[in-house]
């Protein structure tokens, strides 16, 4: 077999290596087989250069920017989150939107995904505004390239990330109107990513949901809203088991629980008809205590993205594969 012929060969297992790994480290609460995705996928870059297949090595770049990105968002820089950019601007080169609709579509949901993560990191609000604001339309203008028809799940994970561009922007404007489109937004979600199919990105979806009507509770005072986020984010915790997805559970499981608590028994709207009982008194403020974790859980929560899938249909790859890895790429 000739050079010419065998690395790109090379270059697809080291792709296919490094996309069985990325799946594993999604489920597992290290960082170990991340790294060695991010590796694996730089490895098949080497052998699948961009002059040779150009779509190809636009496929890679992008699955090494959902590795970075999985990484950056397990570790508290940015360093990694940077290199996603980079990664994902890479491929967004050759998967043009006239050329490749649908990897387009995927690489730059994604993009925009990591950008908003990047805002959230910062101290200061204008990065992140700026990419909430950005990301909305571009997950807009991907929604028409990856529709429900075409690609149901593809759909779901877009309009999830569209909910979490809304959320954000809409916390910091005093009307309602953005923050109600992002409730509508993850409910569209909940249509395609079942938990039948989709069991813990259906988690994530319900738990979202549960703080953008929270949100909205808070927006205009209803206590309707504040009951359908406790039902949402319970039922989020079916599934965020320590068990079944250790990951999800160490960032939420410990969280929601004593918000729930907080939030029993109808104790906001005790407050609010002492209040009314009592004008000259003043409103009764929220304990400090539960404004301490108001502020730890949104900065665990309104960061997170779904990442879309990598490039390559390999949704449950067997352990095989791992260990056949090395052997593949020699």
């Amino acid at each position: 077999m000739g050079a010419r012929t065998r690395a790109p060969r090379l270059g697809k297992s080291a792709n296919r290596y490094g996309t069985a790994l990325l799946e594993l480290g999604k489920r597992e609460a290290g960082t170990e087989r991340l790294q060695e995705a991010a590796a694996a996928y730089r490895a098949a870059l080497k052998e699948g250069t961009r002059d040779r297949l150009p779509l190809d090595w636009a496929a890679t770049q992008s699955n090494l920017g959902n590795a970075l990105s999985a990484l950056g968002e397990r570790e508290s820089g940015t360093e990694r989150l940077e290199q996603a950019v980079v990664a994902f601007r890479a491929a967004l080169e050759e998967q043009t939107r006239k050329r490749a609709p649908l990897d387009w579509a995927r690489t730059q949901s994604n993009l925009d995904a990591t950008l908003l993560t990047l805002g959230w990191r910062e101290t200061g609000t204008a990065r992140l505004n700026e990419a909430a604001a950005a990301s909305g339309a571009a997950y807009r203008a991907a929604l028409e390239e990856r529709t429900r028809e075409r690609l149901p799940l593809g759909w779901a994970q877009t309009q999830y990330n569209l909910g979490i561009a809304l959320m954000v922007l809409g916390e910091r404007e005093s009307g309602t109107a953005l923050l109600e489109e992002a409730v509508a937004t993850f409910r569209a979600t909940l249509q395609e990513a079942t938990r039948e199919r989709v069991p813990l990105d259906w988690a994530k979806a319900q738990n979202n949901l549960g703080v953008a009507l929270e949100l909205l509770s808070k927006r205009d005072g209803g206590t309707d809203q504040l009951q359908e986020a406790v039902a949402a984010c319970r039922a989020a915790l079916q599934e965020w088991t320590e068990e079944r997805a250790p990951l999800g559970w160490a960032k939420h499981g410990k969280i929601w629980p004593k918000r729930l608590r907080i939030w029993a028994g109808a104790r906001a709207g005790r407050r609010r008809q002492w209040s009314a009982q009592h004008p000259d008194h003043g409103p009764v403020k929220t304990p400090r205590a539960g404004n301490a974790l108001e502020t730890r859980f949104r900065t665990r929560n309104l960061g997170t993205v779904w990442p879309l899938p990598v490039q390559g249909d390999f949704r449950d790859i067997p352990q095989k594969v791992i260990a056949r890895g090395a052997d593949g790429l020699r």
